[in-house]
């Protein structure tokens, strides 16, 4: 029993350094200019369907109740890998950060020309909304030990927004929860 625990831990850390270089790796290739965004037509809809069911576990796992408000056939211009990289990996925080038996919203929002994915959780503190986007920045040190992860993911979402000429913002209001907001504007074609 010992052997299998000692195991178990050991391959949970394997795996966590495996997350960390793979994103590091990602994120010194968008530092360094090498990818490229290749802008085609994406099915919102569609990717967030297929986002939803990549994640279904963890949201039943902790009872959250994923809701939509997406138009069905809303295309935009973007890069479909790098944006579902983003949307991936806002909708992973609001899973990871939000309470149980909480709600997670997805609304494509006309007027702005944007997707705002928000949670119900327990929010961040205004002192630490203007450093979310740096590497290795952990909004709460008394969760960094039980919630996974290594600060990595919202740099990441930062650069490839930039790249995809998307304006990201993020408000939050303490005990209430979170909102990323995507602002697309005009995409190159």
């Amino acid at each position: 029993e010992q052997y299998e625990k000692g195991i178990k831990e050991a391959i949970a850390q394997a795996d966590r350094m495996h997350l960390l270089m793979e994103q590091l790796l990602q994120l010194s290739r968008l530092h360094s200019g090498v990818v490229t965004a290749e802008f085609t037509t994406v099915d919102l809809k569609e990717m967030l369907t297929t986002l939803e069911d990549k994640w279904m576990k963890k949201l039943e796992e902790k009872k959250i109740n994923l809701h939509w408000d997406v138009p069905d056939n809303k295309e935009i211009r973007s890069d479909y890998f790098l944006l579902e990289l983003i949307i991936d990996n806002l909708l992973s925080n609001a899973i990871k950060y939000g309470k149980e038996q909480g709600n997670i919203y997805i609304e494509w929002q006309e007027k702005n020309n944007s997707l705002c994915i928000s949670d119900d959780g327990y929010g961040i503190s205004a002192e630490h909304l203007p450093h979310l986007f740096k590497r290795f920045y952990r909004a709460d040190n008394s969760r960094n030990s039980k919630v996974p992860g290594n600060g990595l993911g919202l740099a990441i979402v930062n650069k490839i927004a930039n790249l995809l000429n998307i304006h990201i913002s993020v408000s939050s209001t303490e005990g209430k929860g979170t909102c990323f907001t995507l602002h697309f504007t005009s995409a190159p074609f």
